[in-house]
């Protein structure tokens, strides 16, 4: 008997002692991190290295998912429709090269560049890029074809109205809707799944990074946008409604004749409702690689990751931006790229 209370005794002493080491980590890890940001912000747009290279400073991918950030995927996707020669460099502490403490960042010219839209029209500028550049100009091929980007007029143009309120929609909505979903209810599942890249770090510290990296910031975040105040049952409803609305958007006029096991071929529709990609698919790219690109639909339950991996439709404009923007996926999503500090990208 007394034995045995020993080792409960010995076994409990044992898990606090990792507990009381993962806080002194975390402590230590996070008073740096905030000192670090500190130097940043008082630096403002101070260069690292004044590169004159665009180094783009992002989360890290997944296997087989160039990552689960949204705004890191959207700024990707535009350097790559705009065939920009790239370097990549992951982390997981924004603090550590962002002055605003958080990802995308991007360096250029001396300058750290932060929130994606104004790093695309920063950059846009720069390289004398139009603000809604089509694939067509820059010699994407698209499955419609397409007549290039929408005229240019003192006010938005229909087809920037519809590419923004989508572009709104995913990383608004439909993102905070997915962060409930995957770094808070999920959350041990989103543990596992990034522990595939980032070992050999054990789970249980992976745990602990990601609580204070991602699963905190995602609360408080979900929180902020009113989705902490709905129910399981409303905030999956909102989703399911969010992903109805975007294949609603997405959807071309079929043509030809075709059945339920063999529909008709679609006429490609992009974001803004041409048949030319535009800097709008950037976000709506991301936002479905991350239900896509993984097994999260199969593992996961939800209705809008089902409605998502069922739909024609977006399967459809998802393999095609892929693709064509993405001719080297299979490589720069290997276990092994994932686990590389960074990538670099030269026009393919």
């Amino acid at each position: 008997m007394d034995t045995s209370s020993g080792m409960v005794m010995s076994s409990g002493a044992g898990w606090a002692f990792i507990i009381a080491a993962a806080v002194v980590v975390a402590s230590a890890w996070l008073g740096w991190s905030g000192r670090r940001r500190r130097r940043l912000l008082r630096s403002s747009f101070a260069p690292s290295d004044g590169t004159t290279t665009v180094r783009l400073h992002a989360f890290p991918r997944l296997e087989g998912s160039i990552g689960m950030s949204v705004p890191c995927a959207k700024v990707e996707t535009w350097l790559r429709l705009n065939r920009i020669p790239y370097e990549i460099c992951f982390t997981l502490d924004p603090t550590s090269v962002s002055p605003t403490g958080r990802l995308p960042c991007v360096e250029w010219q001396g300058q750290r560049l932060v929130e994606s839209s104004e790093i695309i029209s920063r950059l846009a500028r720069e390289f004398r890029i139009a603000a809604t550049s089509s694939s067509s100009s820059r010699g994407i091929a698209t499955d419609g074809g397409g007549t290039g980007r929408p005229e240019a007029t003192a006010a938005m143009s229909t087809a920037d109205a519809r590419g923004l309120l989508l572009q709104r929609l995913v990383e608004e909505s439909a993102r905070w809707a997915f962060g409930r979903h995957f770094y808070v209810d999920n959350f041990e599942y989103c543990a596992r799944l990034y522990a595939r890249g980032l070992q050999p770090l054990p789970l249980w510290c992976i745990r602990v990074i990601l609580y204070f990296m991602l699963r905190r910031k995602a609360i408080a975040a979900c929180n902020s946008h009113g989705m902490g105040d709905m129910t399981h049952e409303q905030y999956h409803d909102a989703f399911l409604r969010d992903v109805q609305c975007l294949e609603a958007m997405l959807s071309p006029s079929p043509h030809g004749d075709g059945d339920d096991e063999h529909p008709p071929p679609l006429t490609m529709v992009y974001a803004n409702g041409s048949s030319c990609m535009s800097e709008y698919d950037g976000a709506v790219f991301g936002f479905l690689n991350n239900i896509l690109a993984n097994e999260i639909a199969t593992d996961i339950p939800c209705p809008a990751f089902s409605f998502v991996k069922n739909s024609h439709v977006l399967n459809h404009y998802y393999r095609t931006i892929r693709k064509n923007l993405f001719p080297d996926w299979d490589r720069i999503t290997s276990l092994v790229a994932v686990r590389a500090k960074s990538q670099q990208f030269v026009d393919f």
